[in-house]
């Protein structure tokens, strides 16, 4: 689209040294989004460090990454996940904790590994946002003015 895109994933700042991720959705918790954050910078940090070093990016044909990206955003980590390196499927569980121990070094320079590794457990024992949606979904009959109140309760509650 421009000269700062990376397909329409990532895009680099052509005025700050900065990379704009744009595969995850709106957090409706603070929490969530401390830990998204926490793993992007991670993520970042490891590439540019592996990229400063001469370590060659994996090479993962485009049609894994895409397949991960739906199946993530369709079963969230309620169900199997792609690992990208293999191209198979394996529990949101493995997935999820694989990611923070390839980001672990970064995360601990930072001194986030602590808060990622909480958020993370969370997450994998609590549900996502989109869990938490089609919980008030199913709570009110289908009638999607709850998953508008319950977004209202959780975003503006005193926490």
């Amino acid at each position: 689209m421009d000269h700062g895109m990376v397909y329409l994933d990532a895009r680099l700042s052509r005025a700050y040294p900065t990379v704009e991720l744009r595969v995850a959705d709106v957090c409706a918790e603070v929490a969530d989004a401390v830990l998204v954050a926490g793993l992007c910078r991670g993520l970042v940090e490891v590439a540019a460090r592996e990229w400063a070093e001469g370590v060659p990016a994996a090479d993962v044909r485009l049609e894994v990454l895409r397949g991960a990206a739906w199946r993530a955003a369709r079963s969230g980590v309620s169900g199997e996940l792609v690992d990208t390196m293999t191209a198979r499927t394996a529990p949101a569980k493995v997935m999820v904790e694989q990611l923070v121990e390839h980001v672990e070094p970064a995360l601990r320079a930072y001194g986030d590994l602590d808060t990622v590794w909480a958020g993370a457990r969370r997450v994998l024992h609590e549900g996502t946002g989109a869990d938490r949606q089609r919980a008030a979904y199913s709570r009110g009959g289908g009638d999607l003015v709850y998953v508008v109140g319950d977004a209202v309760e959780r975003t503006t509650a005193d926490r």
